[in-house]
């Protein structure tokens, strides 16, 4: 029955596309991957981290991080805020802010479960500049525009 089991999540994980470009070291951003990691610690925690992918290039990508999570014993569990800028130099940028609350929940004596919300207000901005005559109409590929939006996320973490 074990073996059916390991069998079928094998498989279907092959369906999964869901690799992150942007913070790929899980351990380097715990509150971008999970919420639940908010006041995970015994302290507060501050991240910061940067990433250039591309850089020998003109279309290079920069990504940047801060976040600040720490337990509060007022709210029952951990809260924590972050901020990133992202950047694909002369195309896009993505400027966000979250906000993150993770309450604990002791089940025994030694296991703590954690659901979590996120909620992210953010803007994305687009513009797209040609640079060969091939990529396109010259006068209707140069579009600049903003989109602004309002995301909710959420995560379980269980120690």
């Amino acid at each position: 029955m074990k073996l059916k089991i390991t069998t079928l999540l094998l498989a279907l994980s092959n369906l999964a596309f869901a690799q992150d470009y942007n913070f790929q070291p899980f351990q380097l951003t715990p509150l971008y991957h999970n919420p639940a990691f908010a006041g995970s610690l015994e302290k507060a925690r501050v991240n910061v981290m940067t990433q250039t992918k591309q850089s020998a290039i003109n279309q290079h990508q920069s990504h940047y991080r801060a976040s600040y999570d720490q337990i509060v014993d007022a709210v029952k569990g951990g809260i924590g805020v972050a901020f990133q800028y992202s950047a694909e130099k002369n195309w896009s940028s993505l400027i966000q802010a979250e906000l993150l609350y993770a309450p604990k929940f002791n089940i025994k004596e030694k296991f703590t479960i954690s659901p979590a919300i996120k909620f992210t207000v953010a803007n994305r901005k687009y513009e797209r500049i040609l640079y060969f005559l091939d990529q396109g109409d010259p006068v209707l590929d140069n579009i600049n525009y903003n989109i602004a939006f309002l995301d909710m996320a959420a995560g379980i973490l269980g120690s």
